[in-house]
């Protein structure tokens, strides 16, 4: 029992690390997956700007050949 007791306890030890770093990680993923989003929203909102830029200049184009 000499031998096994300080043995189990090394393996609570690292037992105990692996389990905190699993947590360390699932917030860091979870830190990654909302800045993705964020990332994702604030294209979406790029693109939605450029067609509204596109819509306007094919509007003025469209004005422009009219009145030549």
């Amino acid at each position: 029992t000499d031998k096994v007791i300080p043995i189990m306890q090394g393996i609570k030890i690292d037992i105990d690390s692996i389990s905190s770093n699993m947590g360390k990680l699932g917030s860091e993923t979870k830190e990654f997956a909302e800045a993705i989003e964020t990332l994702h929203n604030s294209i979406s909102e790029v693109n939605t700007a450029l067609q509204g830029l596109t819509i306007t200049s094919d509007k003025l184009a469209s004005f422009g050949k009219k009145k030549l």
